[in-house]
């Protein structure tokens, strides 16, 4: 395991970022590593990772009623107060749709509510620190 990879965040904020690409493209990429760490860091959030599910895994993900999940924990993409992604190139659009979709993240927001129960609050403009 990894040193800061031990995920479970209590009243930290929780980001998952999703590089749009297989485990083995993502993790040799240098800016999430950097950005991964650099938010780790930081003692009032809590990051953990998440990459495209190949096309055997996409079938038995949904064959078995599962989610995508990060790699730390294993939480849903649903279960975290945000989801960064990352395009390296516009060939992987179309994974971003299905990382959503897999992860159990709606591709709207009615009435700019969070529509899964998982999230503890909404952030809006309102509050010390959003939108930054």
């Amino acid at each position: 395991m990894e040193l800061r990879s031990e995920g479970l965040g209590g009243d930290r904020a929780q980001m998952v970022l999703r590089l749009s690409d297989l485990y083995e493209i993502g993790m040799s990429n240098l800016g999430l590593r950097i950005l991964y760490e650099v938010l780790n860091d930081r003692p009032d959030r809590l990051a953990e990772r998440c990459f495209a599910a190949d096309v055997d895994l996409q079938a038995e993900l949904r064959r078995a009623h599962l989610p995508l999940w990060s790699i730390e924990t294993r939480r849903p993409l649903r279960d975290f107060d945000v989801v960064g992604l990352s395009l390296g190139y516009e060939l992987v659009f179309t994974n971003v749709l299905e990382m959503l979709d897999l992860g159990g993240v709606g591709l709207t927001r009615p009435s700019g509510r969070i529509p899964t129960p998982g999230h503890r609050r909404r952030l809006d403009r309102s509050e010390p620190g959003a939108g930054r």
